[in-house]
Formats: structure tokens, sequence, C-alpha cells
């Protein structure tokens, strides 16, 4: 479909209504009519799709807070794990004195075992906490950059309601045309700006969450503020170098119209461009699923662990999401495109190897059963078989003794059947010598390092064809996120711009003053002084608790941003059904 979003200056002249009205003037009404009910669609169209923006801001949020609980809980749990570490170490220390003054004594060498095995259950739970801390960092990164994909493909959805909008108005006057398209415009990009705000919010007090929670070392936050910064300053610096271009054209109103043109077309150019590289980017994402995990879940390692691991305290699991990010830098912006990574566990060996005496003691004890068991059994069977006999003796004796034959086939009858009950214990028995042995087996495959290097080359392999396999759709997300930012929000910085000059809202929707415009580039540097002077601040921070400070003072600072641009969005909403409802 072909956009059209030109403005003409047009000298509207008075119309004369006649007495009668013709064919084509209820035509032209009922044009008039169906003209306003596209535009109403559009405009609901524009609606929804902030809707589904907000909800996706509420639902990360929701998300953010529960990130934010787990951090917590994973960071309280992780404190009482290092008390419980040091007060095991002093423990230990001091039944090592003890030890060194009675060497011999066997209740301090089964106590210092017993502590030992506690240190390393502790230092197990510390390993465990800790990949759960990265785990959390992680995935409050990838809740970032999954809401800045979905705001990005939300914000296309309302530009493309904007443009259908636009292009119905081809049944209005020029005037009207002109105050419709200035009022969605200004609508459009009231609601950008919230989203944009609303979204900055969030990575604050996502950040504030991993400083409170150790999930990142005051440097790493240092530099996020630093960039944070940095790109908006770049912002401001192109929108006063756009001001400063088109107040050029304030001594000659045509062409600073015909330059106006020129950059609508360029616009819609761009956002059908957009379009097309976002829905190349959907169908890759919906046709695109995961390779298969089974080698690595068909491994040995994998096998044993899975088997055989609870026995050991190893309940949770082999491997885990830690999840990684493609990173590309566009101008000032980095997109990031999420894919999963599965790191494997790291086991304490050595304390695997304590388990060893105790199974090899078990199969032992389950060979002496079934010993046991199997002298039983054939005892058994020998008098099952013994009873068998006498039985047939009886029976071929002459003259028979039927009192005799029916005591001993009952007999028989009860010594077969402990027989055979008896087989019950004996296949047990030997399935209890056969678990005992693969109980073993596994643990020896635990502690192994050819079945652990078999097992981590396989994760890798599978990591790397997870990436072979979504390179197509990152790929297709960074063309279509680079267009976005590259090319497509410079030509619509350039449009606002020449539409802001043209339709000052502030001056009545007339033709922007040069003090004006002058007074917005002041605004701007000023801007632009101020995040310098936070630049040099940020600089200077050499403590998370500085961070965290930071941190809270433009979180508040943001909300009230957010309040103010909230505020815009509903006046522009406002001003534009207003009109509609004209």
């Amino acid at each position: 479909m072909k956009k059209k979003l030109l403005f003409a200056a047009v000298v509207i002249g008075a119309l004369s209504l006649g007495s009668c009205v013709d064919d084509n003037e209820s035509a032209s009404v009922e044009a008039v009519r169906n003209a306003k009910a596209e535009q109403l669609k559009s405009i609901a169209a524009m609606n929804n799709a902030q809707a589904e923006a907000t909800r996706l801001l509420a639902a990360a949020e929701s998300a953010l807070k529960a990130a934010q609980a787990e951090a917590e809980k994973t960071q309280t749990e992780l404190e009482k794990v290092l008390i419980d570490i040091k007060k095991v170490e002093l423990e230990k220390a001091q039944l090592e004195l003890k030890l060194q003054q009675d060497k011999y004594s066997q209740e301090l060498q089964v106590a210092l075992k017993q502590l030992e095995n506690q240190l390393s259950n502790l230092e197990n739970e510390k390993a465990r906490l800790e990949l759960q801390k990265a785990a959390i960092a992680k995935q409050l990164e990838i809740q970032e950059a999954e809401l800045a994909s979905q705001l990005l493909y939300a914000q296309t959805e309302v530009l493309n309601a904007q443009q259908q909008l636009l292009n119905r108005q081809n049944q209005m006057e020029a005037a009207e045309k002109a105050k419709l398209q200035q009022l969605v415009t200004t609508y459009s990009n009231a609601i950008a700006t919230l989203n944009s705000s609303k979204q900055y919010l969030f990575t604050l007090q996502s950040n504030l969450t991993r400083a409170e929670n150790n999930l990142a070392t005051y440097k790493e936050l240092r530099t996020d503020l630093l960039e944070a910064n940095q790109k908006q300053i770049a912002t401001d610096e192109a929108q006063i170098a756009s001001y400063k271009k088109y107040s050029n054209y304030l001594s000659n109103y045509d062409e600073l119209v015909a330059e106006y043109n020129a950059k609508s077309l360029s616009y819609n150019e761009a956002i059908d461009k957009l379009n097309a590289l976002r829905n190349t980017y959907n169908q890759l994402s919906s046709n695109t699923s995961a390779p298969s995990m089974n080698a690595v879940s068909q491994s040995a390692f994998i096998l044993a662990y899975y088997d055989f691991g609870y026995r050991v305290g190893l309940y949770s699991a082999p491997y885990s999401d830690v999840g990684t990010t493609i990173e590309k830098t566009v101008g000032n912006r980095t997109l990031r495109f999420y894919m999963e990574k599965y790191e494997p566990i790291t086991l304490n060996t050595e304390r695997l190897s304590t388990y060893i005496p105790q199974y090899e003691q078990n199969i032992k004890s389950a060979k002496s059963t079934l010993e046991s068991v199997t002298t039983a059994y054939n005892n058994y069977a020998k008098a099952a078989e013994d009873a068998k006999k006498a039985w047939d003796d009886a029976k071929a004796a002459t003259p028979p003794d039927d009192a005799e034959i029916t005591r001993l086939a009952e007999s028989y009858r009860i010594a077969l059947e402990s027989f055979e009950n008896y087989k019950t214990t004996l296949t047990w028995a030997q399935e209890y010598v056969a678990q005992q042995e693969k109980n073993l087996s596994d643990l020896k495959v635990l502690m192994s390092t050819e079945a652990y290097t078999q097992f981590t080359t396989l994760l890798s392999e599978y990591n790397q064809a997870i990436v072979e396999t979504y390179k197509p759709v990152a790929d297709a997300y960074f063309a279509y996120g680079t267009h976005f930012y590259q090319e497509y929000i410079p030509i619509q910085e350039a449009y606002n711009s020449l539409s802001n000059i043209l339709y000052d809202n502030s001056n009545g929707g007339s033709l922007m003053t040069a003090s004006q415009i002058e007074s917005l580039i002041k605004n701007l540097e000023a801007d632009i002084e101020a995040l310098k002077e936070d630049q040099s601040y940020i600089s200077s921070i050499t403590s998370a608790e500085q961070v965290i400070e930071l941190l809270k003072s433009n979180i508040e600072a943001a909300k009230a941003e957010v309040s103010v641009n909230q505020k815009y969005a509903d006046d522009a909403k406002v001003a534009l059904d207003a009109a509609m409802a004209e």
C-alpha cells in the first residue's frame, strides 16, 4: 500500500449550498462519512497498540518485582550460608588442634569427618546460590532485551495505524486535513515518548535490583549509567542540529513546506521498509525451533546423574540455562538478541570419592545377602524335591496307603508353595546386587573425567547448534532494529522537527518563530550541560552505595518524567478524540 502524507498550503474558499442536494452531493457526503468511520477505526488501532505497549510494560514490571523478590531471597540465603561456612571452618580448625594432641581419638576423627562433609555441603550450597544469582542477573538482562524488542514491535503497530489514518483523509478539506495530521502526529509522538520514558524507568529499577542484591559490580552499573547518559546527549545533539537546519527555511515558507513534503515521503518509505523487515523477523521467529538435545540427554554422565545423583545429594539440574545475548551497536543504541545457553554443573569429585567405600560395602553386603538367600532357596528347592519324591513313593507302594498319600501330598504342596514364594526373595536379592553394582558404576561415571568431558563437549556443541539455528532470526532482528534506529528514527526526528516548526501547538498550531526555535535549542543545550555534569559525577563513583543512591535519585526523577509524559499523551489523545468528534 503506497502511503501519502503530503502537506499543501491551500486557500479555502467559501462553500455555498443550494436548496437542493443532488446525487453527487449525497455521494460526497456518504464518502466523507465512510472516511470518518475508517479514520475512527485507525484511531482505535492506535489505541489498541498503545494498550498493548502498556500491558507489556506492566508485565515487565511484574516480572521485575518477582525477580527482585527472588534475588533478595537468594542473597539472604547466601549470606546465611557464608556465616555457616565461617562457623564450621572455625569448628574444624579447633577440632584439628585437638587432634594434634590426641591423634588416635576415633571420636575426634569421626567428628572431623562430619565437619568436612558439612563444609563440603555448604560449599555446594554456596555454589548453587551463586549460580542462581547469576541466572537472576541474566534474566534481568533478558527481560530488558525482550521488553525493548516488544516495545519496538508495539511502536511499529502505532505507526502503522497512524499512517492508515493519515491515508484516509482524501475526503477532508485541506485545513481540516492539516489539523488532523498534526494532532495524529502529536499523539503518536506523545505515546512514543511516554513508552520510552517508562522503559527507561524500568531499566533504572532493574539496575537498582542488581545493585542492591550484588548481581553486578558498581563498575558495571557505573558503565551502564554513563552509556545511558551518552545516548541522551547524542539524541539531544541530533535534535539541536535538526532545529538549526530547518530554522533556515523560516524566511521561505514555501521552501519549508516543500522540505516537509519530501520528508513525509521519506518517512512513509521508512515505515514500509520497517514493516517488511518486521514481517521477515516475525516469520523466521515463528518457524524456527530449537535443535534436539537428545545427544546430551543420552550421554553416560547425564544418565548416571539422573539415575544416581540424588543418592549423593545432587538435587539440582546437571546443567542450567544461563542464557546469552548477542549484541549489536547501532549508533548510540545497543540491540540485544537473547538465546538459550547452558552451563554444566561442576561436581566436587573429592567429596564424591568419599562415597566409594560405602557403595563398595553395600555391594559386599548385598552379595552376602544374596549368598544366604541362594542357600535358603536351594534348601527350599531340595525340600520340595524330597517332598515330591516321598509323595511319588507313597503312590507307588503296594498296597497304597491313602491316608499317607494325602498327608504327603499336602506336605509337597506346602513345600512347593514355599519354594515358589521364595523365588521372589531370590529375585529381589539378585536385583539388589545389580542395583548396588550399578550405583557404584554410576558414581564412578560421575567422577570420570572422560564421561564429564564427553558431557560438556556435547553441551557445548548443543550451545553452538542453538547459535547456528537462531542466527538467521538474530540477523533479521538486527536488520529490523538497525533500520529502526539508523534510518527510521533520524527520518522521524527530521519529520517531527519540521512538523513542530510548521504546527507549533503552543502557538495555536501556527508557524514557529525563530526565537521559539532558539529557545528550544537553548533548553536542549542546557540539558546536555546537565548530563555532562552527571557524567563527571558518575565517573567518580567508587562504591555500590553511591550507585544505589544515584539510581534511587534517578528513579524518582524518571517517575516524575513519566507522570509529565503521561499527561502529555492523555492531552494529545483528548485533542485528537475531540477533533474526530466534530
